[in-house]
């Protein structure tokens, strides 16, 4: 959905607080970020028996690159109306199955697959990706088991290097007011494309992100 997250990712301080957020520490014993969180969709293009698929949008890769499951807002309108008709208790917290297999067909139906003219079931496979990294790291194996702290991600990008070049959203761009410039001219930015949000992404993903501005004096991100 086109909602403002909250966090200024053309920012290195924007970026390192979300990625805080979603972080895992050896010292809590936290579980693996899609064990715990998971996006939830207002907006869907296609319903399926099988799941649903929404627009393009960079919270829908922003959740794919965090290995987040990802459900329309009908999951939690269902888990409602248990509650109400006293199916399910009221104290129970509803939180989406990861294993395909244990899935009821009515909760299956209500999980994003995939976004428009995009490969379905992206975000089941980062979801997959991004637990069974966060099980290496837990027992003490990958590139990450040193670290007492595992930030999100899901390293299906791990050892790629990306120089970022070009032109990108200027992040002092509204949302609004890039969608007014898209209407009134030929291009179709929603002002997402911000260097910040891409640099994100690719971290998310694993990869080594440069910018090309400091590629004489190479600068990693």
């Amino acid at each position: 959905d086109n909602l403002d997250n909250g966090f200024d990712f053309d920012t290195e301080d924007g970026r390192g607080q979300f990625l805080s957020l979603l972080s895992s520490s050896k010292k809590d014993h936290s579980t693996a970020v899609p064990s715990s969180c998971f996006a939830l969709s207002t907006d869907k293009e296609y319903a399926f028996d099988e799941g649903v698929v929404v627009p393009r949008s960079f919270q829908f890769y922003l959740a794919v690159a965090c290995g987040l499951p990802i459900v329309d807002i009908s999951f939690l309108e269902s888990h409602s109306k248990k509650k109400r008709l006293g199916i399910m208790n009221h104290q129970h917290y509803p939180f989406p199955s990861i294993d395909k297999k244990k899935m009821a067909e009515e909760e299956k139906a209500t999980h994003v697959i995939g976004a428009s003219n995009h490969n379905w079931y992206a975000p089941q496979k980062a979801t997959s990706a991004a637990i069974e990294r966060h099980s290496l790291w837990t027992s003490g194996e990958g590139i990450h088991s040193s670290s007492d702290t595992l930030l999100p991600g899901t390293d299906l990008l791990q050892n790629y290097s990306v120089i970022l070049l070009g032109d990108f959203d200027q992040p002092s761009v509204s949302k609004r007011v890039a969608k007014k410039k898209a209407k009134s001219s030929e291009t179709t930015s929603d002002g997402s494309c911000t260097k910040g949000n891409i640099t994100v992404l690719l971290q998310l993903c694993g990869a080594n992100v440069y910018d090309v501005t400091s590629m004489a004096a190479p600068k990693h991100i």
